[in-house]
């Protein structure tokens, strides 16, 4: 007969993925677990959000990659949250997922979508400029 893992064997085999996918993912990030709270580098989360998630608060701006000029109403998403940016292209975007790296992807219908890497370790998190590039030309 098989038995399920218990929660603390559970907890390791997570906490290895997540290091894992965030080597392969190119931003590596080092967290620490213990039985209420997750560690991280920059701080502490409480696991109040179903499986572990963290409450994470990002914010910056998207823009033209070739004027710099700001870009409104684009979209901004990480896992399954999302913003718009306003007139102004800043957004602030508040995500549940888990410590780690993450792609945060903005996108626009004038603009090719883009996408970075964020290494999630605080509650806040300020992404430098998003450039887009207009659909059909630049890069």
């Amino acid at each position: 007969m098989t038995t399920a893992p218990q929660p603390a064997m559970r907890a390791i085999a997570v906490w290895s993925v997540a290091i894992l996918a965030s080597s392969l993912w190119g931003c590596m990030v080092i967290e620490s677990h213990s039985s209420s709270r997750i560690e991280t580098g920059g701080g502490a989360c409480d696991q109040t959000y179903g499986g572990g998630n963290c409450e994470y608060l990002i914010d910056g701006v998207v823009v033209d990659a070739e004027s710099g000029a700001p870009i409104a109403s684009a979209e901004v998403r990480v896992g399954g949250y999302y913003s718009y940016t306003d007139g102004e292209g800043v957004f602030a975007l508040t995500a549940y997922v888990l410590p780690g790296c993450h792609k945060l992807i903005a996108s626009h219908s004038d603009y090719a979508p883009d996408y970075t890497e964020v290494a999630l370790e605080d509650r806040d998190v300020t992404v430098g400029p998003i450039g887009l590039w207009p659909a059909g030309g630049g890069n």
